[in-house]
């Protein structure tokens, strides 16, 4: 009996011991949003991470968001560092994306935004802008780095995850759980005003931090009897000094709106953890290494806690098995019938399969690449029988769009406004119609229409241009024409490659005569930087080529090619030639006239063909969410050449810049020093919109 007693005793205790190594030690972790205040998530992860506490969900909120979603696709505390070491925020918060429809070299004007911008539907109804930025860039990256686990059902990821946004019609806390990972985060963290709203399964959403800032409740009701570690890095409020930009009275006023809704919910949690980084502004970069180590700071302070209720029994759920989830139909939304059936005929194959995430993602991918589509995302619809239909919704870029910029400088005669219009979908869906004017000492006028884009990125325009030259050369008299051009071209584009080849014709009004030209053209380009506006890696070259009546050749070459030798410092090199006619002022190569060489802007060197080029190095001394400031210390030189590019003139200058490139706005104050042995003082405010023909 004894021997029984003994058996069954033994067995009991095996049962009991497994039973108590099935109840997994852990925490669930709530992770607050608080703009790049949020980077002290990645400390307290790292902490965690060391100490071996096992992490059984996460859900966030805004960066929080972003954090916790990164961590749930399985990245290290260490690789979520490297990251953001590596994270370029005024690029990623901006909405470049390589534009096709720019003529090569061309690509930088693309990209900048007007703060005076409005968007109208095709009745004349004002639809937009609903927010400064659209967070295109930010989505692809988020898509890239999801890419490691892609999955529909965000409790399939190595440690299951939920996103909160704000439903900005109702109100309403909107928890995020299945569909595209990258979108979800995305949407978590629309700050409004700031970023536009982001559309998932019909609702529009913003920033979660307006309702749940602290979503414990939220992981109550998703991870039952599980032990809640909130970790907070909610603002703590500004004092009246502190508020000196339009980012301070946005980050005021989320900070009001959170505290309230975040003190609700804290006393819900088990332990709350605060790493000491509430007074820091919501969207710097600056010293992030100091944020991270906060929260290890914050987490090494409380790991006593942690580990105690870390170990704490609780109804821990078995793993949830993977199922198919099996595509019933495609519906494509947000297009018009006949595009939206040939993106539908496209992945036809994938209905009757199972759902595989990758390729729903990598189709969403190939909308966006399309100039006149804003954003495009999916979500699923289920069906009774448990199957689902895949809905793959597309915003489009607004049938009308206004905006108004300009460019001033005393260091040469191109001051001007800007204003420029788009209408799209004029005769067929995914067609355009694009112009601009300027007005200022000299005119211009030009206005492209651009066919619908073709597979693999091919259409035509037709283009008309319109404008004024008033050149001072540093030898000899002022030179005025004008000059009226027409053109058709076809285009391709394959990644960073752009070409077009087409007719043009001009006619020049020059002192009293006309003259008519016409000929091929043809241009090339490799866009090849990470960013056009504030680059730190890459190279760009574009070539514009006119075969005036067939018998003369006049050509425009530029290239650029950027490094970083380190985190702060850039490096440029930058140069180019081009090929005239001095026979004919207006086809004349001018050094100088498009800033080759700062000091030559208001008397550029006038010759047959030209030639550039210079050097500079970059310290980046800020970066905030609008761009970067920088000390630049540059040198250019230039060579002037006769019919046969034989040496006739030449000119150098050095400087010092303090420039603050951006997308909405763009300065520099410069201080140079010439051959002439002259000094410049000078300033430009924003871009000029440069002719893309090979001569100016």
């Amino acid at each position: 009996m004894r021997k029984v007693l003994s058996a069954v005793l033994l067995v009991y205790l095996f049962v009991l011991s497994i039973s108590s190594s099935a109840m997994a030690e852990g925490v669930v972790l709530v992770l607050s949003g608080g703009g790049t205040r949020g980077l002290a998530h990645i400390g307290v992860l790292k902490i965690l991470e060391e100490q071996g506490i096992r992490i059984e969900g996460i859900v966030g909120t805004s960066i929080g968001s972003i954090v916790g979603g990164l961590a749930a696709c399985g990245y290290s505390a260490a690789e979520l560092e490297d990251i953001m070491v590596t994270l370029d925020l005024p690029s990623l918060l901006y909405d470049y994306k390589s534009e096709a429809s720019a003529p090569p070299g061309e690509e930088i004007y693309s990209s900048v935004q007007s703060l005076l911008r409005l968007e109208f539907n095709e009745e004349g109804d004002l639809t937009g802008p609903l927010g400064g930025l659209s967070g295109k860039k930010l989505l692809e990256n988020l898509q890239e780095w999801t890419s490691r686990r892609p999955v529909i059902d965000f409790a399939d990821l190595p440690v299951p995850f939920a996103a909160v946004a704000t439903d900005i019609i109702t109100g309403e806390a909107v928890v995020l759980r299945k569909g595209n990972l990258a979108s979800a985060m995305r949407a978590s963290m629309a700050i409004p005003g700031l970023f536009s709203p982001w559309t998932i399964d019909g609702r529009l959403l913003v920033d979660g931090g307006l309702v749940s800032n602290a979503p414990v409740l939220v992981a109550r009701d998703l991870f039952p009897g599980r032990p809640i570690i909130l970790v907070d890095v909610t603002g703590r409020g500004k004092e009246r000094g502190d508020v000196r930009s339009v980012i301070d009275v946005v980050d005021q006023m989320i900070t009001i709106m959170t505290q309230r809704n975040v003190q609700e919910e804290i006393k819900f949690a088990d332990l709350v953890v605060t790493p000491d980084v509430g007074g820091l502004p919501m969207l710097d970069m600056t010293g992030y290494e100091e944020i991270v180590k906060a929260g290890e700071e914050a987490a090494m302070a409380n790991l006593g806690l942690i580990e105690d209720i870390s170990s704490r029994n609780g109804g821990v759920k078995a793993a949830k098995p993977e199922e198919d989830i099996i595509v019933a139909d495609i519906s494509v939304r947000g297009l018009g019938a006949s595009l939206s059936g040939d993106v539908r005929k496209r992945y036809l194959q994938w209905i009757g399969n199972p759902a595989k995430p990758s390729e729903i993602i990598e189709a969403c991918t190939s909308l966006r690449d399309r100039d006149d589509v804003r954003t495009a995302d999916f979500w699923l619809e289920y069906r009774q029988d448990g199957s689902a239909v895949v809905v793959l919704n597309v915003e489009k870029e607004p049938v009308w769009e206004v905006s108004a910029r300009g460019y001033a400088s005393n260091i040469n005669p191109y001051s001007s406004l800007y204003l420029g219009a788009v209408r799209r979908d004029l005769f067929y869906e995914g067609d355009s119609l694009r112009t601009h004017i300027g007005v200022g000492e000299q005119w211009r006028f030009d206005s492209r229409y651009l066919s619908p884009v073709r597979e693999g990125y091919r259409r035509w325009e037709i283009s008309a241009k319109a404008g004024q030259r008033d050149i001072s050369p540093a030898a000899g008299g002022r030179q005025e024409w004008d000059r009226y051009s027409l053109a058709f071209s076809g285009y391709y584009a394959s990644g960073p490659f752009r070409a077009s080849l087409g007719y043009a014709g001009e006619m020049i009004h020059f002192e009293g005569r006309e003259y008519t030209f016409s000929g091929p053209v043809l241009t090339l380009g490799w866009e090849g930087l990470d960013d056009p506006i504030d680059p730190t890696e890459g190279f760009s070259a574009s070539i514009s080529m006119w075969w005036r009546d067939t018998s003369s050749l006049l050509a425009r070459m530029d290239l650029l090619w950027v490094t970083s030798p380190g985190e702060n410092w850039r490096l440029f090199v930058r140069g180019g030639a081009v090929a005239g006619d001095a026979s004919k002022p207006f086809h004349s190569a001018y050094l100088g006239a498009r800033e080759e060489l700062f000091s030559l802007a208001s008397r550029p060197m006038a010759a047959e063909n030209t030639a550039w080029g210079g050097i500079a190095l970059r310290r980046v001394f800020r970066k905030s969410w609008w761009g970067t400031i920088n000390i630049d210390l540059f040198a250019n030189a230039g060579q002037t050449y006769g019919p046969s590019w034989e040496r006739l003139d030449s000119a150098w200058e050095t400087g010092i810049s303090l420039s603050l490139p951006g997308r909405f706005f763009s300065g520099r104050l410069l201080v140079i020093y010439d051959d002439r042995s002259e000094w410049t003082f000078g300033f430009t405010i924003g871009r000029p919109l440069w002719d893309s023909d090979p001569l100016p």
